[in-house]
């Protein structure tokens, strides 16, 4: 992935916002890929995606996304 970027990133004339969307296409499709092949990807398909999940998973989760944003916002 960062190869791509590198390599985008040595054309003058491309726009970042066509680079943001090039590397969301290229990272979809490695995502899209890696569920297909992956035990992981298998497991998901089996199990959906919150299987196992606790209310502590939950919980930390949560938290995490709190601070992010208030980290955002003090960026602001």
């Amino acid at each position: 992935m960062l190869h791509y970027h590198f390599l985008l990133s040595q054309v003058k004339k491309h726009s970042a916002y066509l680079m943001t969307i090039e590397m969301s296409i290229v990272g979809s499709l490695c995502l899209f890929v890696s569920m297909t092949k992956s035990p992981d990807g298998e497991a998901i398909r089996k199990f959906g995606f919150f299987h196992d999940w606790t209310s502590l998973t939950l919980e930390i989760w949560e938290l995490m996304d709190v601070a992010a944003t208030q980290e955002h916002l003090v960026e602001a």
